[in-house]
């Protein structure tokens, strides 16, 4: 019977470690999904939060509760906040912030939204002309990093070097959202390249600037990055693409 016993109790360990495999596989390949709204991966597809809309109560408190998560999720990334981390910030209670956000990945897609609305934000970057266009991108860009909102796009740079949810939230926010349809209204060749090119350009200078804090970086204000930027970034929106 000790025989039987120890052939049993070994059959059982592999079994339990095939399946610990498999779960581990199938949990890689959902966080490794991609969309435009994504928090939950399942079996390669996206399944979406369901929008829960603005609850009923204070937007002071709403807000309050939002700026924490923006500085909570910029300074720890998405794992290394938790839901009490950000009601003791906010000084408000935990129930609060699940009533008005839900989840914490639900907090995460509301506390990492553009700050601004895209549409208006192309018609000013393009409708003075080609002429200046890379000056004005520049401008626009490093407005937004060295303003409040920035700390959203600090934070999820920081956070996409270790997290597939942030990599994906910041693939979808910058590139997706942004310069992918900045340069399709230029209706340039391969607008998708161009967007990524200009994409590693922004995530390259917040993780330089902001992240690792090199001190020239640091120190250069925009009057100083905006003319050494500009040239980059219009080659990159309007250089004609090599055959």
């Amino acid at each position: 019977m000790t025989g039987i016993t120890a052939r049993v109790e070994t059959a059982a360990g592999v079994l339990l470690g095939l399946v610990g495999v498999v779960a581990v596989g199938v949990f890689r390949r959902m966080m490794k999904c991609y969309s435009t709204q994504d928090e939950i991966c399942q079996g390669g597809r996206v399944s979406t939060p369901a929008r829960r809309g603005r609850r009923p109560g204070s937007s002071k408190t709403r807000v309050q509760i939002q700026d924490a998560a923006r500085r909570l999720f910029a300074e720890h990334g998405f794992v290394g906040t938790s839901l009490r981390q950000v009601a003791a910030e906010a000084g408000v209670d935990v129930r609060l912030v699940s009533h008005y956000f839900g989840s914490k990945a639900d907090l995460f897609v509301a506390a990492v939204e553009l700050p601004f609305d895209p549409e208006p934000t192309f018609d000013a970057l393009l409708g003075p002309g080609p002429d200046g266009l890379g000056e004005r991108v520049a401008a626009f860009m490093l407005g937004v990093l060295d303003g409040p909102a920035g700390q959203t796009m600090v934070g999820l740079v920081r956070a996409a070097a270790s997290e597939e949810q942030a990599a994906a939230m910041l693939r979808d926010r910058l590139v997706g959202q942004l310069l992918l349809p900045l340069a399709r209204r230029l209706g340039s060749e391969n607008a998708e390249l161009r967007a990524s090119l200009m994409g590693s350009q922004v995530a390259g200078l917040v993780m330089a600037r902001h992240v690792v804090g090199l001190p020239p970086l640091v120190a250069a204000d925009s009057a100083t990055l905006v003319p050494l930027l500009a040239p980059v970034l219009e080659h990159y929106l309007t250089a004609p693409m090599p055959h």
